[in-house]
């Protein structure tokens, strides 16, 4: 079916209803430490939550894991929250594979959420310039720190929610790319993911690539909106075929199980970076999880390229999305 999504022309598939804190104010949200007050006031936009932006505030580089590995390495995360904030839905935003939470795409995109009412912490995991070969690579041990790290940020975000403002108990994951992977696989999986590369790990000698700075237990997620998610793309690779025990890790499905959550699969009809045959197997995907008991929806958006947009009507229908999701977990 073909419609009209926050003016965007879309194809609705629809499947189913420790660093410290010093503070620095000022203009430029791109400071490189410390925390950042917005308090100059922005063009106004139109959103189902509000029509002017919120002031926000950004806490940065909070380490939220350690290296538990030669092979490892300890990982920062911010923190952009609306200002006053008070029981806010939470967002925990995972970059693609070629980025970083410092990245002006991956700012923006935090920025905007957090304008908009939420509290939103925005991690650089593992997969920050990673290929899709190389998760595979060392017995998949980039891929384990990839979803150890993601596991952290979600134990992280869980603990600290009420320091910024944000409901502990309303946590969303909002993932691009190698994000959308890392999140829908964590949101689906839960412990289940640490316990399977667990086993795997003994098996074959990957060990734990971090150690999470939070014991918090991990948060139930019940609202995911993936932008361009590369839930399927380690197919290109062969990965089902040359190492079966290895896809079994990396394979969405085998993580499903009955479940409720809302569920937002947005795809670019001129994402040239993912081949056609993954919108197809997205959309078999989309409809597996209806059936076990999803609010499951897809939206391919035909002038959407593979990277976020963030501005301009296929802004305005992703932020719609995300904002619909956060606010009913």
């Amino acid at each position: 079916m073909v419609t009209k999504w926050a003016g965007v022309a879309v194809v609705l598939v629809v499947v189913g209803a420790a660093c410290g804190d010093d503070r620095v104010s000022g203009t430029t949200f791109a400071q490189p430490t410390g925390t950042v007050t917005s308090t100059t006031p922005q063009p106004s936009r139109t959103t189902t939550a509000t029509t002017m932006p919120l002031a926000y505030e950004v806490t940065r580089d909070k380490v939220y894991v350690g290296a538990a590995s030669e092979e490892a390495q300890a990982r920062r995360l911010d923190v952009y929250a609306s200002s006053p904030a008070r029981n806010r839905p939470v967002v925990v935003l995972l970059h693609g594979g070629g980025a970083n939470k410092d990245d002006t795409h991956v700012a923006t995109v935090g920025r905007q959420l957090a304008e908009a009412g939420l509290v939103v912490f925005v991690p650089t995991h593992a997969l920050s310039g990673v290929s899709p070969a190389g998760l595979t690579a060392a017995d998949g041990r980039p891929m384990r720190e990839g979803f150890e790290s993601t596991l952290c940020a979600l134990r992280y975000a869980a603990e600290h929610a009420t320091e910024y403002g944000g409901d502990p108990g309303r946590i969303s994951v909002v993932g691009h790319s190698a994000g959308g992977f890392l999140g829908l696989i964590a949101m689906l999986g839960g412990e289940h993911v640490e316990a399977a590369w667990r086993d795997f790990g003994e098996a074959r000698d990957t060990p734990q690539q971090v150690q999470c700075v939070s014991v918090a237990n991990l948060p139930l997620i019940k609202g995911f909106v993936g932008y361009n998610g590369a839930y399927f793309v380690l197919l290109m690779t062969g990965l089902s075929d040359s190492d079966p025990e290895l896809w079994a890790l990396a394979n969405p499905r085998n993580y499903l199980t009955a479940g409720a959550a809302k569920i937002r699969l947005i795809l670019g009809g001129n994402d040239d970076e993912t081949p056609p045959w993954h919108i197809d197997e997205v959309t078999r995907f989309a409809d597996e999880l209806r059936q076990l008991g999803y609010d499951a929806e897809i939206a391919i958006i035909e002038d959407a390229v593979h990277n976020w947009t963030t501005t301009g009507p296929i802004w305005d229908t992703t932020l719609e999305t995300i904002l619909t999701v956060a606010a009913h977990t």
